[in-house]
């Protein structure tokens, strides 16, 4: 089963193999609605443990809290390639600011 953020052609879409019936019956899905993440995060939209998808860019990351995030990424330069190239290059969370100011597509947080 696999479950990713897609933007293509300006359109944002999951991709995957999971239908939207079933992401909604394994997920509580809350709509970003292109607010920006730190503002998400104070208010308490976005918790640790959520997956956030971001607006307008096809990357995906998971809020570990205290601003941090474990970042999806993959095997080699350029940030290109297939989706069985992708992996979660660091096992710990980062602080990424750039997360923290950009928009946010939808948040996943498992039911």
């Amino acid at each position: 089963m696999s479950l990713y953020k897609k933007y293509e052609n300006g359109v944002n879409s999951y991709g995957g193999n999971m239908s939207e019936e079933e992401i909604n019956s394994r997920f509580n899905v809350t709509e970003g609605n292109g607010k920006i993440a730190k503002d998400l995060i104070a208010d308490g939209t976005i918790q640790p443990g959520d997956v956030i998808m971001w607006y307008n860019s096809g990357h995906t990351n998971a809020y570990a809290g205290n601003n941090t995030w474990y970042d999806t990424g993959r095997n080699f330069t350029g940030g290109y390639g297939s989706m069985e190239e992708y992996y979660f290059k660091t096992f710990g969370p980062l602080t990424i600011t750039y997360y923290e100011d950009a928009p946010v597509w939808r948040i996943l947080r498992i039911k």
